[in-house]
């Protein structure tokens, strides 16, 4: 009885298992990761407009590209396509490919994008510092996991990473490295905002948006001009505030110190450091 019991349950598992790796499943539950979607170019309405128009007249002819996650059949490629065959119950097709684990979906997405022919300068630019940041949280991972690894072994591992990504786009590392900032800065727009300054039509300055990485600023927040001129004019204080907490230390120690050891030069380099802390003000 047991046997029998166990041979059904064997057929059982081995029917859901069919059904859940075929097609019409696969099409049925793809997953869009955000993640992975903030790595998709984003059409303009007129491309989409244009893509959609094709579609509809000639159908989906590109297969999507899905990776097949312990079960989880993520979108790789396609969210575009995805979302007007979705809008239209067309009918589309799927290609499978294997992946390690989502960095190298990550990294395999970057470099598809990177290869595209019509990209913006910003685009190129937001896109080689996404892959530069990728890359370098990998290689400090795996620096991490080594034993005794230390702080000047991470820097290494962060500058061949930059060295090696700006040797393959033609670039210096240290565009590679503004790149990155440019990137974390245009994570802290809004969707929408962030779009328009991908595809150049924003009066946004690149600087700007570069001063915006280090600003104490949440991702997605900021939907205007005005307002990211309120951020970075608010980190403009807080450093300034940082600049004068710290100059007022050394004043302090150096002041102590002349008391103590009661000497004149230090004392009168103190007064000058005073007189032009006055001006400041």
């Amino acid at each position: 009885m047991a046997k029998k019991v166990f041979a059904k349950s064997k057929i059982l598992n081995a029917a859901i298992q069919q059904k859940e790796s075929s097609e019409d499943y696969i099409k049925n539950n793809l997953v869009v990761n955000k993640e992975l979607k903030a790595f998709i170019r984003s059409l303009s309405d007129e491309e989409f407009k244009q893509l959609e128009a094709n579609i509809l007249a000639e159908g989906c002819k590109d297969a999507l590209m899905v990776w097949n996650n312990k079960g989880e059949y993520i979108l790789v490629d396609g969210h575009n396509r995805f979302n007007i065959c979705q809008k239209h119950s067309l009918p589309f097709k799927i290609i499978q490919k294997e992946f390690a684990d989502l960095d190298a979906v990550k990294d395999y997405m970057l470099k598809l994008q990177l290869g595209r022919r019509n990209l913006t300068l910003e685009e190129i630019s937001y896109y080689r510092g996404l892959r530069y940041e990728t890359e370098k949280n990998k290689s400090a991972n795996v620096s991490n996991l080594k034993q005794n690894a230390t702080e000047k072994d991470k820097m290494s591992s962060s500058v061949n990473t930059a060295e090696k990504i700006a040797k393959e786009y033609g670039v210096n590392e240290k565009t590679i490295k503004r790149d990155a900032k440019f990137s974390k800065g245009l994570n802290k727009l809004s969707p929408d905002f962030k779009a328009e300054v991908l595809k150049g039509t924003s009066k946004v300055k690149k600087q700007d948006v570069q001063a915006l990485s280090m600003a104490d600023v949440k991702s997605n927040s900021i939907k205007t001009i005005a307002a990211l001129e309120k951020a970075l004019k608010s980190k403009t204080q807080d450093n300034k505030q940082d600049d004068l907490s710290k100059l007022q230390k050394e004043i302090v120690s150096k002041l102590n110190n002349a008391i103590k050891q009661r000497d004149k030069s230090l004392l009168k380099e103190v007064k000058k450091e005073l007189t032009a802390l006055e001006k400041k003000f």
